[in-house]
């Protein structure tokens, strides 16, 4: 899954939002279908609803967790490499 802004000008003015994606094979292609929406991109800014969103999911994401820890100086690291076979 992935998030996609889709840029939508039905009149003379532009919107553009934010939609999760799922991408499946259909027919020998590639298809996207729309999971969920997140809103309007201008209005999750003003909000500030957008970086709480990528805040929490971020948190949930124990890759990113180590990489933070590892910039703050809270984790020694001998190497930059973060595998995939790493059980966290």
């Amino acid at each position: 899954m992935l998030v996609r802004v889709k840029t939508l000008q039905p009149t003379h003015r532009t919107y553009q939002y934010l939609h999760i994606v799922e991408n499946r094979w259909e027919h020998g292609r590639v298809r996207q279908r729309i999971v969920g929406s997140l809103g309007r991109l201008d209005q999750l800014l003003a909000s500030g609803d957008l970086c709480q969103m990528i805040e929490g999911l971020v948190a949930q994401c124990p890759q990113v967790r180590l990489l933070e820890a590892q910039r703050q100086g809270a984790l020694t690291v001998e190497s930059d490499r973060v595998g995939t076979g790493v059980d966290l």
